[in-house]
């Protein structure tokens, strides 16, 4: 029984770091990185491990302040986007070809992951004999 009460404070604590870095990836790119207006060009599409199912990654390009001119795709899978969509995006002026996409949808998975965790570390802990 506390074999499982261990393993699960182990899941709801990795749920947790995982929301907490994602969030904080955004925002630390957000606050050192420059922005730029990106246009999703196309989407190109890999298979998943299995092999069954095609897994969308929009590409973006942008215009770095320098006048570089950049076509990445982006890290993150993602169906929201398509070609023509203008966006917001945050790119490391280091390395520009890193960049996050600044928007609502950004913000949903990290939100998730912490709140969920938040709340099954909450039910996990009453839940304590």
């Amino acid at each position: 029984m506390a074999n499982s009460f261990l393993l699960g404070y182990i899941f709801n604590g990795a749920i947790l770091g995982i929301g907490v870095f994602m969030f904080a990836r955004i925002l630390r790119m957000r606050s050192k990185g420059e922005k730029a207006t990106g246009t999703v060009t196309h989407v190109e599409y890999d298979n998943d491990k299995w092999g069954d199912e095609d897994i969308p990654y929009p590409v973006i390009s942008y215009t770095t302040v320098t006048g570089q001119k950049m076509s990445e795709r982006y890290s993150r899978r993602s169906n929201l986007f398509k070609p023509g969509d203008v966006i917001e995006i945050y790119y490391d002026p280091a390395q520009p070809e890193k960049f996050v996409i600044y928007d609502f949808a950004a913000f949903l998975i990290p939100v998730a992951c912490v709140l969920g965790g938040l709340f099954f570390l909450y039910l996990n802990i009453i839940g304590t004999p």
